[in-house]
This record gives structure tokens, C-alpha cells and sequence, in this order.
């Protein structure tokens, strides 16, 4: 399903004086997410995403290539990520982030082997949180990262799903 058909759903309208703009989508495109941490439903898409479902959490490189860690490793995809939401962009310079993100990869890889992986334990979260000591942002536990970075992205985009369904079944919304 292509969500960005759904950014001016039957939104934009007007009571006398007052026009409601449209919502901007919270998801991006591949090619869209260049040296940001992403997120997206471990199955499914975010229009089927209900709160304690799980995510997956990669990283993206200055070419939208997204590095995460799952079942089997550590995979690069430059595909199947479209539609993710971005937790954290990084300005740094796309090649330095590049490189500093394939020397964590090279450094790391090791650590993140299929056999180590652990659903709870130590999963792709662990993986973008080491990445993030290995280029010194910041040494977060999970829950000050996911209480700085994806609480807030989540809610956004739990709101807009909410909103997409609600315009899906009656065609308009009403506050």
C-alpha cells in the first residue's frame, strides 16, 4: 500500500473562514532516508501496526542503504524499507557517516552473527544502539532511546494510521 496516496486524503476543507491543511506524511520513500536510524513493523506495514507489535530498527547509509541486524546477521537492503519512519536523522557528512558506519559494520560483525542473536537480548536494537557509542552520539539504554527518539515518531505515526483508516472507511472525518 502507497501511504503517500493518503497524505490529502479528504482532509483539506473548509468552514467558512477556517481550512484545515494537510497532514504531512510521516513515512519515507527508499532513496529518502540517507544517514538516519529507521524504523518499521517487524510484519506488515504501519497501516496494520498496532502498539506492542514489534519494530525493526536499522540504520541508513549516505546511499539509503539500510543496515540492520535480524535472524540471519547483519544484512544491507536497499529495498524493503519503503514507507519507514525515521527516528533520528544525522547531519554529519554523508561520506564520513558512510564510512564511519562500514567501520562499525567491519569492526562489529563478529558480534552480530546469526547464532547470537537473541529476540529480547540482543537484536537490532542493540545493534543501532552500539552503533551509536561506536561513533560517540551518545552511550543511551534502550529506554532513554526509545523514550527520546521513537516514542514520539511512534506517536506520530500511530495518529496518522489512525486517521488513514478512519478516511479509508468513511471516506471524510469530522472533529
Amino acid at each position: 500500500m502507497n501511504y503517500r496516496s493518503y497524505q490529502q486524503p479528504t482532509v483539506l476543507f473548509q468552514f467558512s473562514s477556517w481550512i484545515a491543511e494537510p497532514l504531512p506524511c510521516p513515512f519515507v520513500a527508499t532513496g529518502d532516508f540517507a544517514c538516519a536510524i529507521i524504523v518499521k513493523p517487524s510484519q506488515g506495514t504501519f497501516l496494520q501496526y498496532r502498539i506492542g507489535d514489534d519494530l525493526h530498527i536499522g540504520i541508513s547509509d549516505g546511499s539509503s542503504i539500510v543496515y540492520s541486524y535480524w535472524l540471519n546477521g547483519i544484512r544491507s537492503e536497499e529495498t524493503g524499507w519503503d514507507n519507514a519512519a525515521i527516528v533520528c536523522r544525522f547531519t554529519t557528512e554523508k561520506q564520513r557517516f558512510q564510512q564511519a558506519l562500514v567501520s562499525f559494520v567491519n569492526r562489529n560483525s563478529n558480534r552480530f552473527l546469526a547464532e547470537f542473536y537473541d529476540e529480547s537480548e540482543w537484536n537490532c536494537f542493540d545493534f543501532v544502539l552500539e552503533f551509536l557509542r561506536f561513533i560517540g552520539f551518545r552511550r543511551y539504554s534502550k529506554t532513554d532511546f526509545v523514550s527520546e527518539f521513537v516514542d514520539s515518531t511512534l506517536k506520530i505515526v500511530v495518529n496518522y494510521c489512525m486517521l488513514v483508516r478512519k478516511v479509508q472507511e468513511d471516506g471524510f472525518i469530522l472533529f
